[in-house]
C-alpha cells in the first residue's frame, strides 16, 4: 500500500470504528507528517554522500545565506536549525573538526562565539545546494507553480497560529 492508499483507509478505519469523530484534521496532520519524511529519506540520500545530515547541512546552508560576515552566535545559529543550544555546540564541534566552519571570540565577550564558514565549507555547501533543490523540486514537482504557492501560504498560515498560541 502507497501513503496516500494508508491515509485513505485509516480515514476509512476511523469512520467506521467511531463514526461520531471526524477524522479529517487527523490524517492531514498525518499527510504532512508522511509527506516531511518522504522529504527526508530523498534528501538522507543525498546528505550521506557528504557525510551530513539535514540538520548539519540547515547549519552550513544558514551560514552561507543568513550569516552576516562576521558569522553567528550559537544561540542565533539554534534558532535558524531549529536545534537546542547544546545539540548546536555539538553539530558546530563536529564541522569545526572537519575544517567547514571555524569559532572566533565574541569582541568585548569572551563567553560568546560567532561562528563562520571556512573556505572549504563554503565550497562543500556551494556543491550541494544546487543537488538539494533538484531533490526538492523533484518533490514538489507534482504541484504547479500556483499550488506550490498555495501550499508555501497555508504552511506559512499554520506556523503563524502555533507562534500565536506559544507565546501566549
Amino acid at each position: 500500500m502507497n501513503n496516500v492508499e494508508i491515509l485513505a483507509q485509516v480515514k476509512r478505519d476511523w469512520q467506521k470504528t467511531r463514526p461520531d469523530i471526524d477524522p479529517w484534521s487527523m490524517v492531514t496532520v498525518l499527510a504532512i507528517r508522511r509527506t516531511a519524511l518522504e522529504e527526508e529519506k530523498l534528501t538522507e540520500k543525498l546528505f550521506t554522500k557528504y557525510d551530513l545530515n539535514p540538520a548539519t547541512f540547515g547549519l552550513l546552508a544558514t551560514l552561507r545565506c543568513s550569516a552576516p560576515p562576521e558569522g553567528m552566535t550559537l544561540t542565533q545559529l539554534a534558532q535558524f536549525v531549529l536545534v537546542t543550544p547544546a545539540s548546536i555546540t555539538n553539530r558546530v564541534d563536529r564541522l569545526e573538526e572537519r575544517g567547514l566552519v571555524k569559532r572566533q571570540a565574541v569582541p568585548g565577550d569572551r563567553r560568546r562565539w560567532l561562528v563562520q564558514l571556512t573556505p572549504t565549507g563554503q565550497e562543500l555547501i556551494d556543491e550541494i545546494i544546487p543537488k538539494y533543490l533538484e531533490n526538492e523540486r523533484q518533490l514538489l514537482s507534482v504541484l504547479d507553480d500556483k499550488e506550490q504557492q498555495q501550499l508555501y501560504f497555508l504552511l506559512l498560515k499554520l506556523l503563524s497560529s502555533f507562534a500565536t498560541s506559544n507565546s501566549d
